[in-house]
């Protein structure tokens, strides 16, 4: 038996290996623990009455105080059920930090969040101030990475004070270290938040709320139909549609779970419950196979590609798409 061959029937072994245990994990409900894991920190501050303030050890003030500067939470000017989070006033150099969060190497993460800019209350439109970023201590080397304006060494203009709730979301690399501000890419950072005193606004005209950081999917390559150019589907078949998640020099197919991948626009499940590898590209490495009932998949006539969804076994996240062509449409 040839050493690639062998070396071949061994990774075949080691996947299905994984994939048993992943199947136990699944039965013991740690599977979904796994799942929940890509969101590394979550705040919503909550419901009413919020009186409650923010304190150690989930948020700490400049110097590592047990509470913040000024931020406090308070009910939603524009829902009273819900709290958010304010100043009471205006500083630099942070106002409220999270606790510690630590990424796992190589993977870029995503800030979301909700921010509101109230120009009623006497500040400058377009310039309240409201400042999100991270920082490695309280403070100590920091990155701001929106906020209002872009002065303050603020990397992204994003922020806008128009009276209106606004969902954001950034995509960041946590190792990534700055000149400016000294931030270390060490990879363990706070959320900082502030309302900035160089800004035109007022204390309490900035608001922030659902602030989530999450692991960013990895982005794979996939060949739906492989062999086939272009990749022709016809939304009213009954059959199958064959997708291939490929190995690459920086991804290994094999140590995607089958049954967290969901494909096409209302994500159709695994037809067999499982997959298969083999070396569907002919490039030596082995690549992993699957099968969605295409009536599943959602595709209609006029769409030009097509989108999948899911995890390895480890629980990260990715993602991939390939073009496709629907033929025999009206």
């Amino acid at each position: 038996m040839s050493r690639q061959k062998s070396s071949k029937m061994f990774k075949v072994f080691l996947w299905g290996l994984a994939l048993l245990i992943a199947l136990a994990l699944m039965a013991s409900d740690q599977l979904i623990a796994s799942a929940q894991s890509q969101t590394i920190f979550s705040e919503t501050f909550g419901s009413p009455p919020c009186a409650t303030p923010l304190s150690a050890p989930d948020w700490f003030g400049k110097g590592g105080s047990p509470t913040p500067f000024s931020g406090i939470v308070t009910t939603d000017p524009q829902d009273l059920d819900n709290c958010v989070l304010t100043f009471t006033q205006l500083t630099f150099a942070g106002d409220a930090f999270s606790k510690l969060i630590t990424a796992a190497p190589g993977l870029p993460l995503i800030l979301e969040f909700d921010y509101l800019g109230d120009p009623t209350r006497g500040g400058v439109p377009g310039d309240l101030g409201g400042t999100i970023g991270i920082s490695d201590g309280f403070p100590a080397g920091h990155r701001w990475l929106a906020g209002t304006r872009t002065t303050g060494s603020i990397e992204q203009d994003l922020l806008v004070d128009d009276g209106t709730w606004r969902h954001y979301s950034i995509l960041f690399d946590p190792f990534q270290a700055t000149e400016c501000c000294g931030y270390s890419g060490s990879g363990s950072f706070h959320v900082m938040l502030e309302d900035f005193v160089e800004s035109g606004g007022v204390a309490g005209d900035a608001y922030f709320d659902n602030i989530t950081i999450k692991v960013a999917a990895a982005q794979v390559n996939i060949d739906i139909k492989p062999g086939s150019d272009p990749n022709s589907i016809n939304p009213e078949s009954t059959g199958v549609i064959p997708v291939a998640i490929l190995t690459t020099d920086t991804f290994d197919a094999t140590t995607v779970d089958p049954l967290s991948i969901e494909f096409g626009p209302v994500g159709a499940t695994e037809s067999h419950s499982r997959g298969h590898i083999e070396d569907i590209d002919g490039d030596g490495d082995l690549d992993l196979v699957l099968h969605f009932r295409t009536q599943d998949t959602g595709i209609q006539c006029g769409n030009i590609s097509a989108s999948l969804t899911g995890e390895t076994f480890s629980g990260q996240a990715i993602q991939g798409s390939d073009s496709i062509n629907t033929v025999r449409c009206p």
